[in-house]
């Protein structure tokens, strides 16, 4: 609808399609064999979505990739790179941009700052993109602004899922629409999983009851509200949400979160007025 209308449009980063999870190296001919499974994820997705370019494009989360383990980091330097490259080519036709970042997702972003800035799912790159702050510099600026590179809090929302981290403490709520809530009981309420149905399909695992087997896990995975004192309990093993000693705690948290998402434009349980 949008390419009728004269419009270029450009996806980038996280794709979410099926693949499988062989063995590979960082030797040069698998490093090949990557750079071509990656071309024809890019030529599958352009023909099968409309785009009219796909660029800096990741197969799906990162701990699903067909790539070695230590390959499997984020690379926002990649990703924005290739939407630069995109609006310079588009010059003054008017354009769509997709760009879906992989970071709220496993690999932990900590850990890739400190990787290889040429790591891509599309092999090792000859170059690193010179196009947005250094990683290292990013965490400087971090302690600059008064806040230790471990103390800064953030939030995300993710399937039926909210939640937040400050320096020690995690706060997490599920909260889903109406139309599932409504199927939800005390009795039933662990039948359904982190994004509100019986069922996942988690490639390459295949059909399972809870993502990630988080039931087996986390021992309140399932609970409403969830609230974690990670310096004592970085496993997040005893919920202390309903521990009458933690209430003002969880209340800060909440406060805390919905302060992070009550500009979000859809609804999410008390959190937001939509």
């Amino acid at each position: 609808m949008i390419s009728n209308r004269g419009f270029l449009i450009l996806a980038l980063g996280m794709v979410l399609t099926g693949c499988s999870n062989k063995p590979a190296s960082q030797h040069p001919d698998i490093q090949r064999r990557i750079h071509a499974n990656y071309i024809m994820l890019k030529e599958m997705v352009q023909k099968t979505s409309g785009f009219d370019f796909v660029e800096s494009a990741y197969i799906n989360n990162l701990h699903t990739l067909a790539l070695p383990l230590p390959m499997r980091h984020h690379n926002m330097e990649w990703i924005t790179a290739g939407a630069l490259d995109f609006i310079e080519k588009a010059g003054d036709q008017p354009f769509f941009l997709y760009l879906a970042t992989t970071l709220p997702h496993d690999s932990a972003p900590v850990s890739s700052m400190f990787a290889d800035p040429n790591i891509t799912p599309a092999g090792l790159l000859e170059e690193t993109p010179n196009v947005q702050p250094g990683r290292l510099e990013v965490i400087e600026k971090v302690k600059q602004a008064g806040f230790p590179e471990e103390a800064a809090p953030y939030t995300w929302l993710d399937d039926g899922i909210g939640a937040v981290i400050t320096k020690g403490w995690k706060n997490i709520a599920i909260r889903f629409p109406q139309h599932i809530q409504d199927q939800i009981t005390p009795e039933n309420n662990q039948e359904f999983n982190q994004e509100g149905t019986r069922f996942s399909a988690n490639n390459p695992n295949g059909q399972e009851r809870v993502r990630y087997h988080a039931d087996t896990l986390y021992p309140a995975c399932f609970d409403r509200d969830q609230l974690y004192h990670l310096e004592v309990d970085p496993d997040e093993q005893v919920n202390l949400a309903g521990n009458d000693q933690y209430q003002v705690k969880l209340l800060e948290m909440k406060q805390l979160l919905g302060e992070y998402i009550s500009e979000f434009t859809h609804h999410f349980g008390e959190f937001t007025n939509k």
